[in-house]
């Protein structure tokens, strides 16, 4: 992997240099008009690729793609009026020193051209200014089918779940499109088959990075894979995801979307803080919307940036804390006063589990609003223009960590105790597993494997010990139970949760011990990768990179490899 670069003429750089964001590196010119136009280049070669180079190459794609800008820590592609030039190239070389550039939009990541040689090929839908100033010093023609799946698909003659994926097969679609040539007697049925798997190891793998684990792990076995359920599903659903997370109130959707498991279940999503493996899972994110400036930090200058702001949603959810149970309102009765307790999750919702999170940031159920007693550290039912009134606290802050915060007191949600009936209450936030909370209407555990150093699965060793082992479908050592509390637990023992010291002490043993509720045991997937542990800021990492050795710990973040992790539905 190598990203090209070299300098833009200084008349462009006088031009519009100021204006041209500063993280693109100009590496590739043609020349209109008496002016330079800049692309960049990102390359990668089939030759010799190990997962390494191909997971690097895709770190450097996402970060000329990206914004600079992040919604729910994931990075968020341009907004089409902020960009001044549209297309980056991605030149890909194979085996046999044959090489074709893919020109992507960098508002979207789809492709909308190729190059091979002396001759380029638009899709027939890529009209504009795509087609005026691509590839101009070559013999430039269109294709017959649009770059969507569906022209794809019909023109290649099978599905995408039926044409192989890997090293070997990106190796021969870059043979394949080198030498194609459109005219009579030549079918397109070569070319769209061989876009399909460079559309799909390039941008969709871009965009989740499940599907850069399924091929990081087919490099591993030196060997071709069929896409499975989960993977058409993402690709199927990047635009429906970006528009959920951006028009979300706190993380919650304003409505679920549908996404499937490798063995093809079905799974609402309507929070992008589902367990976290969301966010983890999300390379990059379409842009939709500008999310309300209170919400939002940018990193760029207002100027480039238009009036499209988000909707902000009214969901009504259920909110499930420690141990997977609900937050209730005792025994239904909404008189002012009534306590908020923790009970087992009812199998329809009902009122008294129901919950709406309003634009102000009220949280409300039957209409009256979750309370926080000032003078007391109880959280009880209360008419909110009463509760206002008498001083109490009525908003709330849903933390994309699973926090709710009273954000003058800056106390969190807590119950002390995880047994059904026990009443919720305010407490100094140490990110406790009793203070972790998910606002949604999943109210089961996700059960999924987590992927870690070298492809391997986190397994559950003995009854405390976890490690890394080789991943064997349908090993119930290597399935784990995502909690709402942001617990891990083992699905063959959901009593028993991954913990870490409480001396918070990197390089000390990652163990599986009772859940206690304690801040040990809650844990969050970040975007760059890692599972942290919110109280120490520490993060689970393969001791000495060395999985041979069967030790997890914890340690300070570095970017390592050893210290990255995917859940994998």
């Amino acid at each position: 992997m190598k990203v090209l670069v070299i300098a833009a003429t200084w008349i462009w750089s006088a031009m519009v240099g100021a204006a041209w964001n500063s993280d693109l590196c100009l590496v590739s010119t043609e020349v209109r008009f008496g002016i330079t136009l800049p692309y960049t280049v990102v390359s990668f070669t089939t030759a010799d690729a190990t997962r390494k180079s191909y997971s690097e190459f895709l770190q450097d794609l996402r970060g000329h793609l990206a914004s600079g800008n992040k919604v729910h820590d994931i990075p968020v592609m341009r907004e089409p009026s902020t960009v001044t030039e549209s297309d980056l190239l991605v030149e890909l070389s194979n085996s046999l020193e044959l090489s074709v550039t893919l020109a992507i939009n960098v508002t979207n990541a789809y492709v909308v051209a190729y190059r091979a040689s002396d001759q380029s090929y638009f899709f027939s839908d890529s009209k504009g200014p795509a087609f005026s100033k691509l590839f101009t010093e070559t013999k430039r023609d269109y294709l017959s089918f649009t770059g969507n799946y569906i022209d794809l698909q019909r023109i290649a003659g099978a599905g995408r779940k039926d044409i192989p994926l890997g090293m070997s097969a990106l190796d021969q679609a870059i043979t394949n499109l080198y030498y194609w040539r459109s005219g009579p007697g030549n079918t397109e049925y070569t070319v769209a088959r061989s876009l399909l798997v460079a559309i799909q190891m390039v941008a969709e793998a871009a965009r989740f990075r499940y599907i850069e684990n399924s091929v990081c792990r087919s490099i591993k076995a030196t060997s071709n894979f069929l896409p499975d359920e989960a993977m058409l599903s993402l690709e199927n659903n990047w635009r429906a995801l970006s528009t959920a997370i951006q028009q979300s109130n706190q993380g919650v959707f304003a409505r679920p979307v549908q996404l499937r498991k490798r063995d093809g279940t079905f799974f609402n999503v309507d929070s992008v803080t589902v367990t976290d493996s969301l966010i983890s899972n999300l390379g990059l994110l379409l842009f939709v919307c500008n999310p309300q400036a209170s919400r939002f930090k940018r990193s760029m200058d207002a100027k480039y940036y238009s009036n499209n702001v988000c909707s902000v949603p009214e969901p009504t959810i259920r909110i499930t804390g420690r141990n997977g149970l609900c937050a209730d309102v005792k025994d239904g009765v909404y008189a002012d006063g009534n306590p908020i307790q923790l009970q087992q999750c009812k199998s329809t919702p009902e009122l008294n589990q129901l919950w709406t999170l309003k634009k102000d940031r009220k949280i409300q159920s039957n209409g009256k609003c979750l309370t926080k007693d000032n003078r007391l550290s109880s959280v009880m039912i209360y008419d909110c223009n009463k509760a206002v009134t008498m001083g109490a606290n009525v908003l709330w802050e849903v933390r994309d960590d699973g926090s709710i915060i009273d954000p003058r007191s800056k106390l969190a949600l807590s119950t002390s105790s995880g047994n059904a009936g026990s009443n919720l209450n305010m407490a100094t936030n140490n990110y406790a597993s009793s203070q972790g909370w998910l606002a949604n209407n999943n109210t089961t555990p996700f059960v999924t494997s987590i992927v870690g150093f070298d492809d391997l699965c986190l397994v559950q060793g003995d009854r405390t010990s976890l490690w890394l082992a080789e991943c064997r479908s349908g090993r119930i050592e290597q399935k784990w139970a995502l909690y709402a509390d942001g617990s891990i637990r083992p699905q063959q023992q959901q009593e028993m949760c991954i913990s870490c010291n409480s001396n918070n002490q990197p390089g000390t043993i990652v163990l599986i011990l009772p859940c206690s509720g304690s801040s040990q045991q809650r844990w969050m997937f970040k975007n760059d990768g890692t599972m942290l542990n919110l109280f120490s800021r520490l993060v689970m990492d393969v001791r000495r990179s060395d999985p041979s050795l069967k030790e997890i710990i914890i340690s300070q973040p570095t970017g390592n490899l050893s210290q990255k992790w995917l859940p994998v539905p």
